[in-house]
């Protein structure tokens, strides 16, 4: 968990205990390995969760009044500057098409449509370039700068 958040172990640690302290959170033991636990949401977690929900949503309907070409832009500076901290060692490789072993840009002629994603085996645009997809696996250094490379020249 503390990876994929950009922080330390101790770090993590010291935010569940908080959550922990505040009743938001409550640690369980897991069933197949003793040394794990589970951290889940109390109804009080829940609630706050839930509180905060006034905010969910926001950048979405921030982006909306964009025209689409724009969303399109800032979705693509968006990755530029993940890669940037990324190659820079600031944050953690994120699981974004750019960084993945099944992304393959630019290999069809559709112009609505030029990528590829080799895991679901399907073709999708610009618009759908993923900054965080659960089907990620991190592609090894040289195929990812290839694979930048190929996607930056478009």
């Amino acid at each position: 968990m503390a990876f994929h958040l950009g922080v330390s172990q101790p770090t993590a640690t010291d935010s569940i205990a908080a959550l922990e302290r505040k009743g938001y959170v409550e640690k369980r033991a897991t069933e197949n390995d003793k040394r794990s636990l589970k951290v889940a949401l109390t109804i009080a977690g829940l609630s706050a969760l839930r509180a905060g929900g006034a905010v969910e949503g926001a950048t979405d309907r921030a982006t909306e009044v964009l025209p689409e070409y724009e969303q399109e832009e800032l979705l693509l500076v968006l990755v530029k500057m993940i890669r940037q901290l990324q190659e820079r060692d600031v944050i953690p490789i994120q699981r974004m098409c750019a960084s993945c072993r099944y992304f393959a840009p630019f290999v069809h002629s559709d112009a609505a449509r030029p990528h590829h994603c080799n895991f679901v085996d399907a073709a999708f645009g610009q618009r759908d370039i993923r900054i965080d997809c659960r089907d990620h696996e991190t592609a090894d250094p040289a195929f990812r700068a290839a694979t930048w490379d190929a996607f930056v020249e478009g």
